[in-house]
């Protein structure tokens, strides 16, 4: 068997418009009631029924997941699955001894085969983890299982906290007490991809509660074309996504931007000021937009590596990129690690994603946050163009910054697009 193309670096990122070559198995799914005697029996055949009934959920989640993520209809299915300790504690206390002995035992029964060891798995996850071949006849017998979204014992979590760091428990009692009334309120509309019910999201900070804090749920780690596939109360979904987040609120926050009061924002990242250098010595809008995303990511105003930005042969040609763009967009002199940088704007993010989402809510428009986007039903899309535009217009006020709305993009679920212009009003 060849599989050359499935090298991990090769899996598609989830803006990709291809499927993933391999599938992705994250614990997140449990069956619905209806399936746990079906999921139950298979423990028990396969010796794996755990010793307290208390812990049932742990082997539930892990065949149910594997269901769930394991291409159907396909010549082969093939599901990426990692191994590492954290990975398996951070979803659902599974416990990554639980899930070797579910791996192990299904590959003695070869359900599972391994056929690619990786060193780095998807989405940079670092540490053992493997492509699979999954017995077909064997996924066969679970073809009618329904599952749905488990909630999480944590629905907030802080990676990389500092020892020291001082835990501010009544804000994250606050914020985790809001999610629920999300997911709640998610239940009674969820989102479903082939007729399996995603409901859950957690939020994820970075050291602190000032940092990060965007949504993470089954569906934002799903290659597009499927996410796009998938229905609210039946009904078809768009993604309305905020164009060039990061670089309007930087420069809503510096209050350093070439747009005047009152003009139209079509595209940030290629401003009428610009349009004399694109095309020349490879300066393109999309080459411009990953160099300014990567710099305001990392934060550092004095950068001069290109930092494994494949886009640039060498540091050189970083540099001279960089400094043919940085006349054109001053503000990006500006960042910095403190509170101008990548993981603090997704803070700014994800509070505006929150707000629309509370808002539409309140008008029964039912929404689900996807990083800087909202996936709504087709038919809600012009409330939810208004609805994000005015909360982040709005949130920048209430912060000290520029009245900016953003501009937007909208998919629909055929493919096609359209763009939204934003506008500065201050």
């Amino acid at each position: 068997m060849n599989v050359q193309f499935m090298q991990f670096k090769d899996i598609k990122t989830v803006d990709d418009e291809n499927e993933y070559p391999a599938a992705f198995m994250s614990p997140l799914f449990i069956p619905k009631d209806e399936f746990i005697g079906v999921i139950d029996e298979e423990i028990e055949r396969l010796s794996l029924k755990p010793k307290y009934p208390k812990y049932a959920f742990k082997m539930r989640t892990l065949f149910a997941s594997l269901i769930t993520a394991a291409p159907k209809d396909v010549e082969e299915s093939i599901v990426a699955i990692p191994m590492k300790n954290g990975w398996w504690s951070q979803f659902g206390n599974l416990g990554s001894a639980e899930a070797r002995k579910f791996k192990v035992r299904l590959e003695q029964e070869g359900i599972l085969e391994e056929i690619q060891q990786a060193l780095v798995g998807p989405y940079g996850l670092k540490g053992q983890c493997a492509l699979y071949l999954v017995d077909q006849e064997w996924l066969e017998r679970f073809k009618d299982v329904k599952t749905a979204t488990s909630r999480y014992p944590n629905l907030v979590r802080i990676k990389n906290k500092a020892k020291n760091e001082l835990f501010d428990l009544e804000k994250s009692k606050d914020i985790q007490n809001d999610l629920i009334h999300m997911l709640d309120y998610w239940e009674k509309h969820p989102l479903l991809y082939k007729d399996n019910s995603m409901t859950v999201a957690r939020r994820v900070f970075n050291k602190n509660l000032e940092r990060g804090g965007r949504y993470y749920g089954p569906w934002t780690s799903m290659p597009k074309t499927q996410r796009m596939k998938t229905t609210i109360d039946g009904e078809a979904v768009c993604q309305v996504d905020i164009s060039a987040a990061f670089l309007t609120m930087l420069q809503a926050i510096t209050k350093i931007t070439s747009f005047a009061v009152g003009e139209e924002i079509t595209d940030p990242y290629s401003p009428k000021r610009l349009h004399n250098i694109l095309g020349g010595n490879g300066i393109t809008r999309d080459k411009i937009k990953i160099f300014i995303n990567s710099w305001i990511g990392g934060g550092n105003p004095k950068r001069n590596k290109a930092g494994g930005l494949k886009e640039f042969e060498n540091n050189k040609s970083f540099i001279e990129f960089r400094n043919a763009i940085l006349p054109y967009f001053p503000e990006l002199r500006k960042v910095n690690k403190i509170d101008l940088e990548g993981i603090v704007f997704q803070k700014h993010e994800s509070n505006v994603i929150t707000s629309v989402i509370h808002s539409l809510r309140k008008m029964e428009v039912v929404a689900y946050p996807m990083h800087d986007c909202l996936i709504v039903k087709e038919k809600d899309v012009d409330q939810a163009v208004f609805a994000l535009q005015k909360s982040m217009r709005f949130y920048l006020r209430d912060i000290g910054a520029l009245e900016i709305e953003p501009a937007l993009t909208v998919e629909m679920s055929d493919g096609s697009t359209k763009k939204v212009s934003g506008k500065r009003f201050s």
